[in-house]
């Protein structure tokens, strides 16, 4: 650790200085500009505490945990995390295969309904998860070239054509009226 006075790290704006002496319990550690006290002398204090009012201790973190935690706020962070996911995916396919990539990452808006099924778009299984769609894929990722739709539909799409899907359909229709009869 580099030496630092209780001074210069006042004039830096720090919390913490290092003159490379012990405290007067033996350890030689950080101590707090404000007060001059020792980090492992207050740490050692704090889990003190904490073991001493063990229940308390615990009803306050949960209590804390509900204030910061509602269900509201974990779908805006999991909004927020999927978003950055998906965007730096898409970047980074879009690098491999040589593609268009002008997207930002407020072009990609996750509905709550996957716009194809119908299906909600959460993560409860991979069918379920959001998927950047490039609706036409020679374009790449750009502004009015991407949906985003579930993994299961982007899966179905992948490169078909319109006309290829019109055959499977057809496929399907005869094959169910064959095995009918």
């Amino acid at each position: 650790m580099k030496l630092i006075t209780k001074k210069e790290a006042k004039e830096k704006n720090l919390i913490f200085y290092f003159t490379g002496k012990p405290c007067k319990h033996g350890h030689i550690s950080e101590r707090l500009v404000k007060g001059g006290s020792c980090r492992e002398c207050k740490n050692n204090i704090s889990a003190k505490n904490r073991e001493e009012n063990r229940e308390e201790y615990n009803r306050y973190c949960r209590e804390k945990k509900k204030e910061h935690y509602s269900s509201e706020k974990r779908k805006e962070i999991y909004q927020k995390n999927r978003v950055n996911e998906m965007f730096y995916a898409a970047k980074y396919r879009a690098k491999i295969k040589n593609l268009s990539f002008t997207i930002t990452k407020n072009d990609v808006i996750i509905p709550n309904i996957c716009p194809v099924f119908g299906i909600p778009l959460d993560s409860r299984d991979s069918f379920h998860v959001p998927s950047i769609d490039r609706i036409d894929n020679n374009l790449g990722y750009v502004k009015d070239n991407i949906n985003v739709i579930s993994s299961k539909a982007n899966r179905l799409k992948n490169n078909g054509t319109i006309e290829e899907f019109k055959q499977i359909i057809e496929y399907m229709k005869h094959d169910r009226q064959h095995k009918n009869n």
